[in-house]
C-alpha cells in the first residue's frame, strides 16, 4: 500500500496522521485497561489475571499499528529526500519520528508493567495455594496430635 503512494510527501502525510490517530485511540484504550489492571480488578469485579486475552489482542493491534507507522515514516522520509525538503517538512518529519518514539516507549513501558503485574499475580496465587494446602494438611493432622495428649491434660486446661 505504501509503495504505491511514495510519489509525493503530501500524499503520504494523511496516512501518518491517520496512523497516529489510531495509535492515540489504541493508547487510550491500553492506558484505561492498564489503569483498571493496576487497581487489580476488571469492570465486572473479577481479577485481572483472566483478562490476558483482551490484553493480547490490544497488544497485537498496537504492535501492528506501530509497524505501519514505522513504514509510513520511512516512506515520508524517502519522499522528502527525493524532493528538496523545506524546513517545515524536516520539522514535521522530526515531529512524527518523536511521536512514534513516544508511542513505542510508552507501549514498551506498559507491556513491561503488565508482565510484572502478571508475574506478581501468579506469585500471589501460588502463595495462596500453598497456604490453603498447608491449612488443609494442618487440619488433617490436628486430630492425631490431640489424640496423643492425655485426656486429663485436656480437661485440666478447660
Amino acid at each position: 500500500m505504501i509503495a504505491l503512494i511514495e510519489e509525493d510527501y503530501d500524499d503520504v502525510l494523511p496516512f501518518v496522521n491517520i496512523s497516529e490517530s489510531i495509535l492515540t485511540d489504541n493508547a487510550w484504550c491500553v492506558f484505561s485497561h492498564h489503569s483498571i489492571m493496576e487497581l487489580g480488578y476488571e469492570d465486572n469485579g473479577s481479577p485481572t489475571l483472566h483478562s490476558s486475552r483482551s490484553w493480547k489482542s490490544m497488544e497485537v493491534e498496537i504492535q501492528s499499528s506501530l509497524e505501519k507507522l514505522v513504514d509510513i515514516n520511512d516512506s515520508m522520509s524517502r519522499c522528502a529526500a527525493a524532493a528538496a525538503p523545506a524546513t517545515s517538512v524536516t520539522q514535521k518529519l522530526a515531529r512524527h519520528r518523536d511521536i512514534l518514539h513516544e508511542f513505542t516507549q510508552e507501549f514498551r513501558r506498559i507491556k513491561g508493567n503488565k508482565n510484572s503485574m502478571r508475574e506478581h499475580a501468579e506469585l500471589l496465587s501460588s502463595v495462596r495455594d500453598d497456604i490453603s494446602e498447608y491449612k488443609v494438611q494442618s487440619e488433617a493432622s490436628a486430630p492425631r496430635t490431640y489424640s496423643c495428649i492425655p485426656s486429663s491434660v485436656i480437661a485440666a486446661r478447660t
